[in-house]
């Protein structure tokens, strides 16, 4: 039940670390293959990391006040 960045807390479920590990797969290879970014592994890793966080906002908005930082 613990997202890879959230592997002390239970910030983030399932939904929030399928997203991160999507959106971070998908600019990886854009950015690799179609763009040619000069660094698109550490855009990768800002982009799945953003996205982490606003998907776990959002999933803990919608699922009630029992999730949150809580520490395991």
């Amino acid at each position: 039940e613990y997202t890879a960045f959230g592997l002390f807390t239970r910030f983030g479920g399932e939904i929030t670390a399928g997203l991160t590990l999507v959106s971070a797969a998908t600019i990886w290879i854009l950015g690799e293959f179609v763009f040619g970014w000069a660094t698109p592994f550490f855009i990768s890793l800002l982009t799945g990391f953003g996205v982490y966080i606003v998907a776990a906002l959002i999933e803990r908005h919608f699922s009630g006040p029992a999730q949150g930082f809580q520490t395991a």
